[in-house]
């Protein structure tokens, strides 16, 4: 019996390469919209309190309609995830998430100085449904559904 491992092999034991990780169907795709979807979350977070504090005007507000995002990202991960199982599809449910997140973030720089808090939490909830969703359901459930 030979006590060596090949690292390019993979077994049972020790999961699969990430050369074979490469190779399944969807991984690179996966991987990349992760990526973009990941780097524009983090942008907007980063991003979001300066803008709102700079250029709207706004205080200690900025911390309500941040978590608002965060908030609408959970709701969206666990409503697009039930409708993405029954569809079935997990592309269906993230493509539509992310569709009208792009409508949204442009309606949300066309927002301005004199728009009401509420306005902007109540938008940012639906950003972070929508565009939240998508990250969660790629980051996770696919994959789950790759490996």
């Amino acid at each position: 019996m030979n006590d060596k491992h090949d690292p390019e092999e993979g077994n049972a034991d020790n999961g699969i390469t990430f050369k074979e990780a490469l190779k399944l169907k969807g991984t690179i795709i996966c991987a990349i919209s992760y990526a973009c979807i990941k780097g524009s979350t983090y942008g907007l977070l980063f991003w979001l309190p300066n803008y709102l504090q700079t250029v709207i005007g706004f205080g200690s507000e900025t911390a309500y309609i941040s978590a608002s995002y965060e908030f609408g990202q959970l709701c969206g991960s666990i409503i697009l995830g039930i409708w993405s199982d029954k569809l079935g599809k997990r592309s269906i449910a993230g493509v539509s998430g992310l569709f009208v997140s792009c409508i949204l973030f442009y309606h949300i720089s066309g927002l301005g100085p004199g728009t009401s808090v509420l306005h902007f939490c109540f938008v940012m909830y639906l950003s972070g449904f929508c565009f939240g969703g998508p990250e969660i359901i790629i980051g996770h459930a696919v994959v789950i559904d790759i490996g």
